[in-house]
C-alpha cells in the first residue's frame, strides 16, 4: 500500500470519529426527544339503532305525448330507521323508510288535463354485508311501495280521480 493511500485512510477515520464525538457531546446536550404514542383507532361496532331525514327533488323533462310534453317534478321529504347487528366482520340488519312526496306531471291534450302524482312511498329491507372498520359495504332488499293518484279534469270538473298503493321490490349496495 503507498503511503498516500494510507495517509487519506488515516484522515478519514480520524473525520470519522471526530464528527462522530462531536455529534454524541452535541446530542446530550438537547433535550431528550419522545415520540408520541401511536394512534390507535377503537374497532368501530356497527350493533344499534340509528335514525336519519331525507329530502329531494325530481324533474324530468322527456317525452311528449299528443301535443304535451311529460314533466313530472316536485320534492320529498321523508325519514329513515334502521337496526344493525354485527357478529365479527358479518353485519346484517333491517331498515325502514318513507317520504311525503309532491312529484306530478300534467299532460292535457283535446280540452283534458290528466295528472299524476306520486303521493308517499316507502320501502322495508333486510341488509346484509361486510364491516372493514368504519367502511361498510353491503347488499339490501325487499318490500316497496307507491301512493299514486291520477285524476282527469276538463272544464274545471274532475272527471275521475283514483288514488292506489302499488307494491313491489327493492334492491340495492
Amino acid at each position: 500500500m503507498n503511503r498516500s493511500t494510507l495517509a487519506a485512510c488515516a484522515i478519514c477515520a480520524a473525520f470519522t470519529l471526530v464528527t462522530s464525538l462531536g455529534t454524541s457531546a452535541h446530542a446530550a446536550d438537547m433535550a431528550r426527544i419522545t415520540k408520541a404514542p401511536p394512534v390507535v383507532h377503537p374497532a368501530t361496532n356497527w350493533t344499534g339503532f340509528y335514525l336519519g331525514a331525507m329530502g329531494g327533488y325530481a324533474a324530468d323533462n322527456g317525452g311528449t305525448f299528443a301535443t304535451a310534453a311529460f314533466n313530472m317534478k316536485g320534492g320529498s321529504a321523508g325519514g329513515t330507521l334502521g337496526y344493525n347487528w354485527q357478529s365479527g366482520q358479518f353485519v346484517g340488519g333491517i331498515e325502514a323508510d318513507a317520504a311525503w312526496t309532491d312529484v306530478k306531471q300534467s299532460v292535457s291534450a283535446f280540452g283534458v288535463t290528466v295528472t299524476d302524482r306520486i303521493r308517499s312511498w316507502g320501502t322495508v329491507r333486510a341488509r346484509a354485508g361486510i364491516a372493514f372498520d368504519t367502511v361498510y359495504l353491503y347488499g339490501t332488499g325487499g318490500y316497496a311501495w307507491v301512493d299514486n293518484r291520477i285524476s282527469a279534469a276538463a272544464l274545471g270538473t274532475t272527471l275521475f280521480s283514483e288514488s292506489k298503493i302499488h307494491s313491489g321490490w327493492a334492491a340495492g349496495a
